[in-house]
């Protein structure tokens, strides 16, 4: 072997083990890397990539009634204000609506009349007196007409809250008389014109 190739082997097997050394420094890195993130999230209370916490059954509605005020009515969103300021995971607002709607259903909840905004619901704590209570089959049917923009019979109505998952409870030929009667029992709500026809007060 002449002087000439040695040196080319002697370079390669220098390039070959600067190879080896950057992996290992490399290797070494990321484990040093890791440890400091470890001890970060340790000292700080946290854990690294920790996925976000799930509401167990109940928890909401456990919240809720921790945030309500307890001698006056409120709305959704001033629910969700309070909550963003006592809790760390508040929820998002479509999940407190849906949740004053059922708890209203349930009697959990009782709606109240709002004089100043008709689209704003207030709710309040069924023993608060607070104003005009509306009954769950008064605002589901406010909800579906005021939908709807239009003027609607009432066997319309009940096909409208059929059609939008809110079917009243019983008969659902006895239902029509139900909303009729709802109708003409929530006069600040709702307006009949000469043929039948009903709409929301606006």
């Amino acid at each position: 072997m002449d002087a000439k190739q040695t040196f080319a082997n002697l370079r390669t097997l220098a390039e070959n083990q600067r190879d080896r050394d950057i992996g290992v420094a490399k290797e070494a890195f990321k484990t040093r890397m890791a440890q400091i993130d470890q001890l970060e999230s340790e000292l700080s209370g946290a854990v690294v990539n920790k996925p976000p916490k799930r509401r167990v059954r109940g928890e909401l509605k456990a919240a809720i009634m921790q945030a309500i005020p307890k001698d006056e009515s409120f709305t959704i969103d001033d629910l969700l204000a309070t909550m963003q300021q006592t809790i760390a995971n508040p929820p998002n607002i479509g999940s407190l609506r849906n949740s004053g709607r059922r708890m209203h259903r349930r009697g959990e909840l009782k709606q109240v009349l709002n004089k100043r905004n008709r689209l704003l619901k207030l709710y309040a704590l069924p023993d608060i007196d607070c104003g005009d209570e509306i009954t769950p089959v008064a605002a589901l049917i406010y909800e579906v007409v005021e939908a709807s923009n239009a003027a609607m019979r009432p066997v319309e109505i009940c096909v409208a809250l059929i059609e939008a998952g809110k079917a009243l409870e019983g008969d659902p030929t006895e239902s029509v008389g139900l909303v009729l009667r709802t109708l003409q029992d929530n006069p600040d709500r709702f307006r009949v014109n000469g043929d039948g026809y009903w709409r929301t007060r606006s």
